[in-house]
């Protein structure tokens, strides 16, 4: 396992011990069963096809947050490697106090990352720049702030104050991190 993904391992199991919530609820291998979706979609590299559950597959997840992502045609495309349910996550995204879930959303062959905000945010609950096709080498985990502040971030050619979690979106090997700061989202490298 590289360094970035150790990292962002770490970052989503401490905050699921500090948020006191998990995504796939008390068992981390299995979701329900009657909500995964039915078919899912074929792989970009022409593999087998990605498993994609409904948002209420992914239970300790208040019905709020379900519903967000329900209503905007959500359905949570499966890693064929890892932990599962996947690719759903809870974090401090907009505030630190605040309680913030976030999915990677794949509706017919697109997929991008939405926010189910828990409160007032600066930032959009999707992140324009983060859609792409559907497939299986993306996940979503939770940076930490220290994590975050580690890569020096910057807004508008100044250093940005890091004072929550950060999304994590890996793509095979690369990772890239977005931050909620006043002014929108920010990419962090």
């Amino acid at each position: 396992m590289d360094m970035h993904r150790f990292l962002i391992l770490g970052s989503f199991l401490a905050c699921l011990g500090a948020c006191g919530e998990r995504p796939g609820g008390g068992d981390s291998s299995t979701a329900r069963d009657s909500r995964t979706a039915s078919g899912g979609t074929p792989a970009g590299n022409g593999g087998p096809r990605i498993e994609l559950l409904e948002p209420a597959a992914f239970t300790g997840m208040p019905q709020r947050a379900a519903d967000h992502f329900t209503v905007r045609g959500c359905r949570v495309p499966q890693s064929p490697v890892g932990p599962r349910p996947s690719n759903l996550v809870v974090g401090r995204f907009a505030q630190r106090r605040q309680t913030d879930w976030a999915a990677l959303c794949a509706r017919g062959e697109r997929m991008m990352v939405r926010i189910a905000w828990g409160g007032p945010s600066p930032c959009p609950d999707s992140i324009p720049d983060t859609e792409q096709k559907v497939a299986d080498d993306r996940t979503l985990g939770v940076a930490d702030s220290l994590f975050v502040a580690q890569r020096e971030p910057r807004a508008e050619g100044r250093a940005l104050s890091v004072e929550h979690d950060g999304i994590a979106v890996t793509r095979g090997t690369k990772l890239v991190i977005w931050y909620c700061g006043a002014r929108g989202w920010v990419e962090v490298r």
